[in-house]
């Protein structure tokens, strides 16, 4: 037996309506470069396994860090005399989900990491979202 046109439309709005959910809220992510500035500190013993040289602090969230293994990296950062560095992420979500993932790309104008980030956490009180969640807002 054959389907009405109105039965057929129905199916098809449903069909419609389901992908766009799907869609929605797993595969239509996008990702973005952000450059976020941060505090930087350098030295063994980092509260990390493992082991990390340099700790980036968020400026306008300091108790959000992430950290970073690379020793060159420091020294380039002690001969700047600087407080602050511009870090460079690519960043991954969207409005409906929030942030994804996140991975440093840059630390600076001239350091390009390879896999030198080995994490992120909380020190202290937790004051406000994660910092990199800002992109994604609904």
């Amino acid at each position: 037996m054959m389907a009405s046109r109105k039965q057929r439309s129905r199916l098809a709005s449903g069909v419609l309506a389901v992908v766009l959910l799907g869609c929605t809220l797993t595969a239509c992510y996008r990702t973005i470069r952000v450059t976020e500035e941060m505090r930087w500190d350098c030295g063994p013993g980092l509260p990390m396994e493992p082991p990390c040289d340099l700790r980036l602090r968020y400026v306008e969230s300091p108790s959000y860090v992430e950290y970073v293994a690379d020793n060159s990296i420091c020294s380039t950062l002690s001969k700047s005399n600087r407080e602050t560095v511009q870090v460079q992420f690519e960043v991954r979500g969207n409005r409906w989900a929030g942030l994804k993932g996140y991975h440093i790309v840059a630390i600076g104008h001239v350091v390009s990491l390879s896999p030198g980030h080995i994490g992120s956490g909380r020190e202290g009180p937790r004051t406000s979202p994660k910092p990199l969640s800002k992109y994604f807002q609904r």
